[in-house]
């Protein structure tokens, strides 16, 4: 037993490389925390106006403060064209990409060995006072975080070695970084500092090294000041004050809330999400915590690298003022505008700075108990890495959940209008409070990306009632996007009315906006270009899929029916819509159970109207009544039919046999070439009495 455990000993210790065991060991832990929920997962906010735009135009905006910001958007987008999917695989590799950048920058400076150094970079990238960290939004700056702690490994490189490609690389991450996002400008401002730790590289280099580093900065500050920058710009202006003595307080205050949040507020809210916890996040938080542990527990054999206890007792207070530092530095642009309170924003660069702060104080502890120094370090990382795993799932489930409430929406109104006419304006009535977008210019856009029509090519609202954001007026309504107004007249407005079941085109004008004779210029139908093909992105585009079931008739139900096999309301015998078979080969059938019973020798009548695209070239049937005897008998009699372009009236007459106590209505025109309409059912006994059947002119 004890040669078997030296050799597995020895095995473990030829095959344990730092680098490739904590390469792996991140890949593992961010399968687990995207596995679960699935890729087609979609943003939930301004990812819907990211994708729109890179997928109409160019990625780099040279005239914007952000030039680059749209890149990793165009990449996703150039993975898959038609879904989240791409963006899914790019952020979940910013995320490996990240953890591996700062696992190797804690090792190569020396911080923390192998062991230490995952652990600290796995809270890094779990860190719970990240409220949005698995929010899409938030590719670019995930990005330039990425970008900015490459820059930062390359400069440590480059101090250390003598290859001009760490310093050529370091400028161009550096530079990418800034030109992605601004929240870092001052965190690189003073990340040339990071220099006085490392002990390779002469006073001169390293002066070299920081005077690149500043002039690319300097450029990219330039770029920024001299860039269209209107968020940011109204985001400043909303948080300066009158009084600068108010706004200074402001600053410094929320800047200390920020360090609270950083190092209590989120762990707090990490602790109480396990009240109401899922088992499967609670066995998926306490796998990632056991591959933690057993990474650190292989890294920690490792014999080919400098053990960093001394380095970390003699720089530990430098160490924790610099991580301090980090963390005020990254918030700071924050603290300067009028979301400078905000629970949402994400804290980035800063959080490795509070991990780095979390794991030197750990070791402290740790070695102040040397007789339970395994058992203290399991049990403060354990505990550790297990909250910030189960928050972020929490999360992970939360955006799933709001994301599958937008998928549905879209997914709803195409449904009904499959195409639409130019001018249209989508208006989405919710009740306050529940509007599921996040204002009406994520709507349009969440729109136009499923349509795959051209940006602002059809306008949306998002209205709610007590909400100032629609005023119904006589002939329209004045809607208001993003400071943007505009007027938009009742017969170009298409109104879909909002729950968390359905939402549903309202063909009459909604009766909670009416006033008191007044006559609407309101016929949506109008404003459907078509029915059929269902278009392509809907279909494979979302975690969820347009149902053919909610493309049917009420009071039908259907066989073999494929998405546009369904009620139309673009042609109709009478009224406005009518149940249209595709003719694509499938054989689709709708029917109905009719309850109605009688005696022998009645006459029974079935009634139907329909029309072709193309002539039939002879007769064929297109519905059978089906008349069910009180003896379990059945007998079934076909509507024969030689359906043209002209409606024309089909029907069958029968004298029943026995008594009966039911009866069954099946359309299914399968045998008729091309697209085939049918409308205005009836059933009628003994020539005068209609019998009663539901929804028989696909009206609803």
């Amino acid at each position: 037993m004890s040669f078997a455990r030296t050799r597995f000993a020895t095995l473990i210790d030829k095959v344990n490389q730092p680098s490739w065991l904590g390469a792996l060991g991140f890949l593992i832990i961010i399968v687990l925390l995207w596995l679960p929920f699935g890729w087609k997962t979609t943003d939930i906010g301004d990812g819907w106006i990211n994708l729109s735009i890179v997928e109409q135009g160019t990625p780099i905006n040279l005239g914007g403060g952000r030039p680059l910001v749209y890149l990793p958007w165009k990449l996703g987008s150039l993975i898959t064209q038609d879904s989240f999917i791409g963006v899914r695989f790019v952020f979940a590799a910013l995320f490996w990409g990240k953890a591996f950048v700062v696992y190797t920058l804690l090792r190569k400076m020396r911080l923390a060995d192998a062991s230490l150094a995952f652990l600290i970079t796995i809270v890094f990238i779990l860190h719970p006072a990240d409220q949005s960290n698995f929010v899409m939004r938030a590719l670019g700056r995930q990005t330039g975080t990425f970008f900015y702690f490459l820059s930062v490994l390359l400069m440590v490189l480059a101090c250390q070695r003598s290859n001009p490609l760490y310093f050529i690389g370091m400028l161009i991450a550096e530079g990418m970084s800034a030109l992605i996002s601004e929240q870092g400008f001052v965190i690189i401002m003073l990340t040339p500092l990071l220099m006085l730790l490392c002990k390779e590289g002469s006073n001169r280099k390293k002066a070299g090294i920081a005077a690149a580093w500043l002039v690319v900065l300097a450029l990219c500050i330039v770029n920024f000041i001299g860039g269209e920058k209107p968020y940011q710009s109204g985001l400043l202006e909303g948080g300066l004050k009158s009084d600068p003595l108010q706004f200074l307080g402001d600053v410094a205050l929320s800047n200390l809330v920020a360090y609270r949040r950083i190092f209590f507020d989120g762990w707090i809210k990490a602790a109480l999400a396990l009240r109401d916890f899922q088992y499967r996040f609670l066995f998926i938080a306490l796998v990632i915590t056991l591959l933690v542990g057993c990474a650190a527990w292989l890294l920690n054999r490792s014999k080919d690298e400098e053990r960093c206890e001394e380095n970390s007792a003699r720089y530990f207070t430098i160490l924790i003022l610099g991580s301090l530092v980090m963390v005020g530095a990254s918030f700071f642009p924050y603290s300067l505008t009028i979301k400078r309170y905000s629970t949402f924003h994400v804290f980035y660069y800063g959080a490795a700075g509070a991990a780095l702060i979390m794991g030197l104080i750990y070791a402290q502890m740790i070695r102040r108990i040397p007789r339970y120094k395994e058992a203290t370090k399991a049990v403060l990382w354990g505990l550790t890495i297990f909250l910030a795993a189960f928050l972020g799932l929490e999360q992970q489930n939360a955006l799933l959940v709001q994301s599958r409430g937008q998928q549905q929406v879209l997914l709803n109104i195409v449904e009904q209008a499959p195409a639409l006419k130019p001018n249209v304006t989508i208006v989405l009535l919710a009740d306050a409070g529940k509007s599921p977008f996040e204002g009406s210019a994520v709507f349009r856009n969440a729109l136009n990306w499923t349509y795959q029509a051209l940006p602002k090519q059809w306008q949306a609202l998002q209205c709610a009632q007590t909400e100032n954001r629609c005023e119904f007026v006589e002939n329209g309504i004045n809607g208001n996007i993003q400071g943007n107004k505009f007027f938009v007249p009742y017969e170009n407005v298409i109104f879909f009315q909002y729950n968390t079941k359905k939402t549903a085109l309202l063909a009459q004008f909604p009766k909670e906006y009416q006033q008191e004779g007044v006559t609407y210029n309101y016929h949506p139908y109008d404003l459907i270009a078509g029915y059929v093909p269902f278009p392509e992105r809907p279909q494979h585009a979302f975690d969820l899929l347009p149902a053919p079931s909610r493309l049917s008739p009420q009071g039908w139900s259907s066989a073999g029916q494929t998405l546009n096999d369904r009620r139309v309301c673009d042609v109709s015998h009478s009224g406005q819509c009518s149940l249209l078979f595709y003719g694509d080969g499938n054989r689709a059938a709708f029917w109905q159970e009719i309850k109605a019973s009688g005696d022998a020798g009645e006459r029974l009548e079935l009634l139907l109207w329909g029309k072709s695209q193309q002539p039939a070239a002879g007769t064929m049937p297109i519905a059978i009544l089906t008349v069910f005897y009180n003896d379990g008998s059945a007998e079934e009699f076909a509507v024969p039919s030689q359906l043209s372009g002209d409606w024309t009236l089909n029907q069958v007459a029968v004298e029943v046999k026995k008594p009966y106590t039911h009866l069954l209505v099946s359309l299914s025109p399968n045998l008729q070439p091309g697209m085939v309409w049918l409308d205005d059912m009836s059933l009628v006994k003994d020539n005068t009495e209609e019998i009663t059947a539901k929804n028989p002119s696909f009206e609803q």
